[in-house]
């Protein structure tokens, strides 16, 4: 689309000019968010910004406005509301990145902890998370490990792991992998989140495994737990996954995407779809923003 937010200005993709010393390009000295927007509605808004405030934090980035909640809902309904009136027969669902980086300047240590930010968006078609007819076929990716460090819960600029691993995906025929972490154990997939369903129980990987912390893992959690799931936040070996009833893949823009094959096994969906109704309810019934 022709316009994005750079630094609170709406502007034509094409005005913003980046030298080669930026340092999102040289370094990956950046943070990002994607959200989803069903019919002018960003339920999980406040998840989102809670993440992207604590990556900040941690890599001291600094923005000039202050950047709650509130801040954040005004830029992008400007943007919104702007394509709203160009192409007036989409129905505001969208796909929005919010990116910040770090000001150019210095080498790996940065001369400025001042920041930059971007909002775009790309249209969808759907007001809803819609299951995946064809269930997901699954690979593991094993030349590569993701760190289980303070930074792997982010969703930094720093994805090498996983465009490797979709360079695998591709070559393999796969249409999901999962990552391990050094340990050997599962901790997620390419761009999402993984769950394992075993009886009434509900197995993710746990934080300190590598996996990024998802907004809709969050929401799964709790939907889990009030229906009556047993949760259990676990390191996972692949034990875990061949043991499993039902596997499925999590991220906001997809929702929730079922996994029917892994090497033997094969797995089947009926709780998975639950769990994905109760999200709906959610998107549904969640504030207007614009």
């Amino acid at each position: 689309m022709d316009r994005i937010i750079f630094n609170g200005s709406l502007i034509k993709r094409e005005e913003v000019k980046f030298s080669i010393d930026n340092r999102g390009f040289r370094y990956g000295d950046g943070i990002f968010e994607t959200m989803r927007m069903f019919d002018g509605k960003l339920p999980f808004l406040e998840e989102h910004i809670h993440r992207l405030k604590a990556g900040m934090s941690l890599l001291q980035l600094e923005l000039s406005e202050h950047f709650g909640v509130s801040f954040w809902r005004f830029e992008i309904r400007r943007i919104v509301k702007y394509y709203r009136q160009k192409y007036p027969n989409n129905e505001k669902n969208f796909r929005i990145r919010l990116a910040v980086f770090r000001n150019e300047g210095g080498f790996y240590t940065p001369t400025t902890n001042k920041a930059n930010y971007i909002i775009e968006l790309i249209p969808l078609e759907r007001n809803k998370f819609v299951l995946n007819e064809k269930g997901l076929e699954l690979g593991i990716f094993r030349d590569v490990f993701v760190n289980t460090d303070k930074l792997a819960n982010l969703k930094t600029s720093n994805s090498l792991p996983y465009v490797l691993a979709g360079l695998f995906r591709e070559e393999q025929g796969f249409d999901e992998c999962l990552i391990l972490n050094h340990k050997g154990n599962i901790a997620e997939g390419i761009s999402a989140n993984v769950f394992f369903i075993n009886g009434n129980k509900l197995i993710t990987p746990a934080l300190s495994e590598g996996c990024t912390n998802g907004t809709l893992r969050k929401i799964i959690l709790k939907i889990a737990e009030g229906i009556g799931f047993k949760i259990k936040e676990k390191p996972c070996d692949l034990s875990v996954l061949e043991a499993a009833d039902e596997v499925f893949c999590t991220n906001t823009i997809q929702g929730i995407q079922w996994v029917e094959h892994y090497e033997n096994c094969q797995f089947t969906n009926e709780k998975t779809k639950q769990i994905l109704k109760k999200i709906n309810k959610i998107i549904k019934t969640s504030e207007i923003v614009i």
